[in-house]
């Protein structure tokens, strides 16, 4: 990210037009600090506009490793730059709101790597409940699938126990009829 410290910038879109103009105070690459997960991530890393400097200008570069820094400690502010950023894309349309209507554990226009230690933890002790939840569901399927697989050797055992005589005199007399032949 960019902040101009002194002069003018043209923004130009990629055909060369003039979108806007930069003067002292003013941001660009904003966009390039934030480090979202998924599709979006891939949205924000191309090159949105070119910058053509009317006359000196200087200006001050905010690192995303810096930012990120600070994000992790003022989650307010990240949070902040979050919908700051949505809004942004959204009247740009370069994304639309069946986007933002996706429910996932991880919202995509969440900053990776800008958690705090506390924000960690949390997510930590969430995923660990909801994988506590998943594994008794399965341990419970088990069990029933095992119960009922447990119930049929038996049965099948029964069922030798009962024939096994049957089973033993039919063997013989089929191997003494194989040797006379």
């Amino acid at each position: 990210m960019f902040v101009l410290k002194r002069g003018t910038l043209d923004v130009l879109s990629d055909n060369g037009e003039h979108y806007s103009r930069l003067t002292q105070g003013g941001i660009f690459g904003e966009m390039a600090i934030l480090k979202p997960l998924g599709p979006l991530g891939k949205l924000l890393a191309r090159r949105r506009y070119s910058l053509r400097s009317v006359g000196y200008s200087e200006v001050y570069l905010l690192s995303q490793e810096d930012a990120l820094d600070v994000f992790s400690d003022y989650p307010e502010q990240r949070n902040e730059l979050i919908r700051k950023a949505t809004s942004l894309l959204l009247e740009n349309n370069e994304i639309h709101l069946e986007d933002l209507a996706e429910k996932t554990k991880f919202n995509p226009f969440e900053l990776s790597g800008t958690e705090s230690v506390n924000e960690i933890f949390q997510l930590l002790k969430e995923t660990l409940d909801t994988l506590d939840k998943e594994l008794d569901t399965v341990y419970i399927k088990f069990a029933g699938s095992s119960s009922s697989l447990k119930k049929q050797v038996t049965k099948l055992e029964g069922l030798y126990l009962e024939n096994r005589k049957l089973l033993k005199n039919t063997f013989l007399r089929k191997t003494k009829n194989s040797k006379q032949i």
